[in-house]
C-alpha cells in the first residue's frame, strides 16, 4: 500500500516518477476545479449577500411596506454575479477522470 501524501508537489513528484501521465492529467485537473469551485463559491456568496442586503437595507430604511427603487438594481447585479458564478463552473471546470 502507498503512503499517504501530504503535500501537492508529492503527487506531482511521485506521479511523474512513475511516469503516469493519467495521474498527472487528474492532478492538474484536480488543482484547477478547486479553484475555479473558489470563484464560484466567492461569486454565489457576493451575490446572495447583494440580494439580501438589497431588500433588508431598504426594508430597514423606510419600512417593509416601500421598496426602494434602487433595490431592483442591486438584485440584477446579485443575479449577475450569480449568473458569472455558473458560467466559471460550466466553461472552466476540468474532467476529473
Amino acid at each position: 500500500m502507498a503512503e499517504p501524501v501530504s503535500d501537492s508537489h508529492e503527487v506531482a513528484e511521485r506521479a511523474a516518477a512513475d511516469g503516469s501521465e493519467v495521474a498527472l492529467r487528474k492532478f492538474s485537473a484536480k488543482r484547477v476545479n478547486e479553484h475555479v469551485k473558489s470563484v464560484y463559491a466567492f461569486a454565489y456568496t457576493l451575490a446572495a449577500a447583494i440580494i439580501g442586503a438589497a431588500y433588508i437595507i431598504a426594508s430597514v430604511t423606510k419600512g417593509a411596506a416601500q421598496v426602494d427603487l434602487d433595490a431592483p438594481g442591486w438584485v440584477l447585479i446579485g443575479l449577475t454575479l450569480h449568473g458569472f458564478g455558473h458560467f466559471v463552473i460550466w466553461r472552466f471546470l476540468r474532467r476529473e477522470d
